[in-house]
């Protein structure tokens, strides 16, 4: 019993002195691309603003020595109008042409990078048509949660068959509404990278030795 006690309270104060003494942090870094481009461009969107945080983030990583990078997952998506083998190109690149801009920054193993090849971000567009107005919302949605499936299309190609049966809603006029809409917000590559930092205890000054007086 005395063990059992005492192990517990062991591990409790180590908990505390590594609450105490470092910090896990996760930076989220995202880009937006135009449309069919793989090419990081600052005048585009608010990527000027992305960037300049991006590398004043990473520079302050480089340049304190108590931080370390301990994990890198990037991302890179396609909003879906384009054919599997296109949109698979643009996510592909568009994760490169981040992760490239990224490790001229600062240096990561790649022991420790993570690559996401979800091409596509279908949960984030079902997200942001739950959240719309959008004209027969329901029956989209309904389509969305349909499992993925690619079926032959144009010759050779190939695309997600829920696609299709979207297009067909209203005569098109509902893809023309989600394209407008959402699409933009689809063609984009993120970076999150997860740091730990390790505290220095604080320096204690010595305290002065007063002489005791002379009686």
């Amino acid at each position: 019993m005395y063990h059992k006690g005492f192990c517990v309270t062991l591990i409790l104060l180590l908990f505390c002195f590594t609450s105490v003494y470092s910090q896990e942090n996760h930076t989220e870094i995202c880009i937006d691309f135009r449309v069919n481009s793989q090419t990081i461009d600052p005048a585009f969107s608010d990527n000027a603003a992305r960037m300049q945080e991006m590398v004043s983030v990473l520079r302050n990583i480089r340049q304190d020595s108590t931080i370390r990078i301990i994990h890198v997952s990037f991302n890179g998506a396609a909003s879906p109008e384009g054919s599997y083998q296109i949109n698979r190109r643009l996510a592909n690149g568009r994760l490169a042409s981040l992760e490239k801009r990224i490790r001229q920054e600062v240096e990561i193993p790649d022991s420790i990078i993570q690559r996401n090849d979800e091409y596509i971000p279908w949960d984030y567009l079902r997200s942001l048509i739950e959240d719309s107005d959008l004209t027969h919302k329901q029956e989209v949605i309904d389509i969305l949660d349909d499992e993925a499936k690619l079926v032959s299309y144009q010759g050779g190609t190939h695309i997600d068959h829920r696609i299709p049966r979207l297009k067909a809603i209203d005569g098109g006029r509902v893809w023309q509404e989600i394209n407008r809409k959402f699409f933009s917000k689809m063609r984009n590559a993120c970076a999150v990278v997860v740091t730990y930092k390790k505290e220095l205890p604080p320096v204690v000054e010595p305290q002065p030795v007063v002489p005791a007086p002379v009686v």
